[in-house]
C-alpha cells in the first residue's frame, strides 16, 4: 500500500456533488495494496497556518488537562494566539470556529 505525502483530498471535490450509483457499489472494491491510501480523506483544500496554529494549541491544552470550552477559550488567549480578527476567544466563539472547521 502506498501512502501519499499530501495533507487534503485532491479528489474530494469531484466527489462532492456526485450521484449516488443505483448499483450499490459495484465494482468499487479495491484490491488490498492496489490503491494509494490518502492520509487526509476529508480536507478539500491544505490547512492553513491558522488552522495549524490553532490544532496544535488545542493539543496542548488538553495535555495540561484543559477539558472544558472555558479552559481551551482561556489557554488559546494565554497563548496570545487570538481569532483571525485580533479579538480574544470565548467559549461561545470557539465553539463556532470549531464547527466552521468541521464541516
Amino acid at each position: 500500500m502506498s501512502v501519499t505525502a499530501i495533507s487534503f483530498n485532491p479528489h474530494l471535490l469531484s466527489a462532492k456533488n456526485a450521484k449516488r450509483s443505483k448499483d450499490a457499489g459495484n465494482g468499487l472494491i479495491f484490491q488490498p495494496g492496489d490503491e494509494e491510501n490518502l492520509r487526509w480523506q476529508t480536507r478539500f483544500v491544505e490547512p492553513t497556518e491558522y488552522e495549524q496554529a490553532l490544532t496544535s494549541a488545542i493539543v496542548q491544552i488538553y495535555a495540561e488537562d484543559g477539558r472544558t470550552p472555558e479552559a481551551f477559550a482561556e489557554g488559546l488567549n494565554a497563548r496570545n494566539l487570538l481569532q483571525a480578527n485580533g479579538e480574544a476567544w470565548t467559549p461561545a466563539v470557539l465553539s463556532t470556529e470549531l464547527e466552521r472547521l468541521a464541516a
